[in-house]
């Protein structure tokens, strides 16, 4: 077995697989490709990676297969799905297998640079056994989380509270800025619905746990992008919303 590896990317789409290589290796990241499923197979059981991107579909098997394969036998490894197919289903189903990530094609290259960044620094805590504990509902709310991403802090008066979880605090570098959505919005589970800019020119997708009308958003964290570190389940927040397909949505979430 070799020593650990920096990335591999399992895409049979040569410009979408050549384009993450290029971005990856200007990054100084070593970058080894697998087009299929077999040959996806054979170097994740030869090799250990520290981030594995992976399209769903792929020739001779699904994805989801290749998932379930690395997480049994490389549970270390952050995985990141890239997909053309970014439908609330496979998002949900990414994060029930313990994807870290999901990011739809064709990508943002800041946003790319975002995501790998993150999960190589969360790889970093894995293996140090440093992950940071999720957040523990107070009795009198309920809390549930779209897998290690986001959470939703559920009000008894019908509101929910949004914000990230544990694999954003203190992964992102220095923040440049925070763009929140609009006052009168409107947030759609699995859907990205803040986007944070670092200093370093990557992009952090937020997705919502929760669909709903917006009603609040947290602007200090405009001005104190540090609470999303410092105190991402408290004045970190980033948005309130009434929830809509409440009790269909939640099936999706994880409850704490």
């Amino acid at each position: 077995m070799s020593d650990e590896l920096d990335i591999l990317v399992i895409e049979d789409e040569l410009v979408v697989q050549e384009a993450a290589d290029r971005v990856l290796r200007l990054e100084g990241l070593g970058v080894d490709r697998a087009m299929d499923s077999e040959s996806a197979v054979d170097m994740v059981r030869r090799n250990v990676y520290k981030v594995i991107l992976s399209d769903l579909m792929l020739p001779g098997a699904s994805g989801f297969d290749i998932i379930e394969l690395i997480k049994t036998a490389r549970p270390a490894a952050q995985v990141i799905v890239i997909t053309g197919y970014a439908t609330l289903e496979n998002a949900i189903k990414s994060f029930q297998l313990g994807v870290f990530d999901f990011i739809p094609k064709p990508f943002d290259f800041g946003e790319l640079l975002g995501v790998v960044r993150r999960a190589l620094r969360y790889h970093e805590l894995v293996l140090a056994g440093s992950v940071p504990s999720p957040l523990q509902a107070d009795p009198a709310q309920e809390l549930y989380a779209l897998g290690q991403h986001t959470w939703a802090l559920l009000d008894p008066e019908g509101s929910a509270t949004l914000g990230v979880a544990e694999t954003f605090p203190n992964q992102m570098g220095e923040v440049n800025s925070v763009e929140l959505p609009d006052i009168d919005g409107y947030t759609t589970q699995g859907r990205c619905f803040v986007r944070i800019h670092s200093a370093d020119d990557a992009v952090y997708r937020v997705l919502a746990p929760l669909s709903g009308q917006i009603m609040a958003l947290n602007n200090r964290v405009r001005e104190e992008s540090e609470l999303l570190s410092s105190d991402p389940y408290g004045d970190g927040w980033l948005v309130r919303i009434i929830p809509e397909n409440l009790e269909e949505e939640l099936c999706n979430l994880t409850h704490r």
